[in-house]
């Protein structure tokens, strides 16, 4: 990533990270649990609840984990998406704004030219 005024510190991106790591490790742990492979096994093998969860437990650790790293990839990359934008924004409207008040202060001198009659 090019290092300038529309780029995230590394702090914020190590902090989006960890946060989309833990949040899609998550969110994709209790989706794995609850509409998952729990409930397909839980109809396919009969027996206790501690084998349902033995045989259940490592494809959810790894749709866990598939969770994790996709969110620790998209986050960081959508808050540079969004600094980006903001920034881009920020300068369309400064510069439009900037155009917008020449223009005004320049009526207002009489500097602007005068139709000819």
């Amino acid at each position: 990533m090019e290092a300038g005024d529309w780029t995230i510190t590394s702090v914020l991106h190590d902090a989006t990270a960890v946060a989309g790591s833990g949040a899609g490790g998550m969110l994709s742990a209790i989706h794995g649990l609850n509409q998952g492979m729990l409930p397909y096994i839980r109809n396919g093998v009969k027996g206790p609840m501690w084998l349902h969860l033995v045989l259940g437990l490592p494809p959810i650790l790894l749709y866990s984990a598939a969770g994790a790293v996709l969110g620790g990839y998209a986050l960081p990359r959508f808050a540079q998406c969004s600094v980006t934008s903001y920034y881009a924004a920020s300068s369309a409207s400064h510069d439009a704004i900037s155009q917008l008040t020449r223009r005004v202060e320049g009526v207002g001198s009489g500097t602007q030219h005068k139709k000819p009659t």
